[in-house]
């Protein structure tokens, strides 16, 4: 147990006391709003990008994590619209099928099994890559969470999900520290 000064009063406390005994004033309420104020989520949003651009400078690892989980959202994008212009293709294509003489049943015919293909590869894809963004955002996340610890004294108060808690887990066995 050791002695403090209260923030308020200046007055000697200890520092197990969550009230001062002096003055009354709320140190746990007080050390509530200080750790706040030292959150990323509470700095201005321009702020934040400009942490966020020059901790991705300084790795290329991190910049390229950074554009993979920017280009997932294009990549779902991609396999949504495949599935869109892939069925009135397929609804379009002529009643006699049979009839691939016509220049109009071949272009029909490949470009819906054209279609069909990107969408069938990408959503073959589509787990593979989500799991490499699970993991990257974990990745990216921890180490920037360092990162703004040590050269921002920020704290970024990011919450993983279950799938996430468990890579988590696997790739920092010790925890981030």
């Amino acid at each position: 147990m050791a002695l403090i000064e209260c923030p308020n009063c200046g007055k000697k406390i200890s520092d197990s006391t969550d009230i001062c005994i002096h003055c009354k004033y709320d140190l746990k309420k007080a050390k509530a709003e200080e750790k706040a104020k030292k959150s990323f989520f509470s700095i201005p949003k321009d702020l934040q990008k400009q942490y966020e651009n020059e901790f991705c400078c300084s790795n290329k690892t991190f910049k390229k994590i950074y554009k993979f989980r920017r280009n997932y959202l294009l990549y779902l994008f991609a396999t949504l619209i495949g599935g869109i212009l892939c069925m009135p293709c397929i609804m379009m294509c002529p009643k006699d099928i049979f009839d691939i003489y016509t220049i109009w049943a071949r272009l029909m015919i490949i470009l819906s099994a054209l279609l069909l293909l990107i969408m069938v590869i990408f959503c073959v894809l589509m787990p593979l890559l989500n799991h490499k963004l699970r993991k990257d955002t974990v990745i990216y996340y921890t180490e920037f969470s360092k990162w703004l610890r040590k050269n921002k004294q920020l704290e970024l108060n990011y919450t993983f999900d279950k799938k996430e808690k468990k890579i988590y887990n696997t790739l920092y066995p010790k925890g981030d520290k």
